[in-house]
């Protein structure tokens, strides 16, 4: 980590490790569900946890069970925006509209 956090260093490894059954998807999922940017967050840090959870969500293994993609993420990002970032909103959801393939997460992550 850039910031030499080795609490969260080995919180990470040892979430690479964990089970990767349904529990741990419906928990993971219920986590992604309720991610939401708040006013004071630095964004970085919220799209990187996002991605991170994502990241282990597409690890389990559950029959039936699609792979979220960036396109998922940034759907999500876009529509938990706080009115903060009303403006940035409008910009991504037109861009999503009418050049779908200018939006990722780098765009977003200069947008946010």
């Amino acid at each position: 980590l850039l910031d030499g956090d080795s609490a969260l260093a080995f919180k990470k490894l040892k979430e690479n490790y964990a089970p990767q059954l349904a529990p741990s998807y419906v928990r993971l999922n219920r986590m992604f569900i309720n991610y939401e940017l708040a006013v004071d967050e630095d964004p970085e840090i919220f799209l990187t946890k996002l991605e991170t959870d994502v990241t282990h969500m597409n690890k389990c293994v559950i029959q039936g069970k699609s792979d979220k993609t960036d396109t998922d993420i940034i759907l999500h990002v876009i529509a938990k925006l706080p009115k903060a970032y009303e403006i940035e909103f409008h910009q991504i959801e037109h861009n999503m509209e009418h050049d779908p393939g200018k939006v990722s997460m780098k765009a977003l992550r200069t947008k946010i």
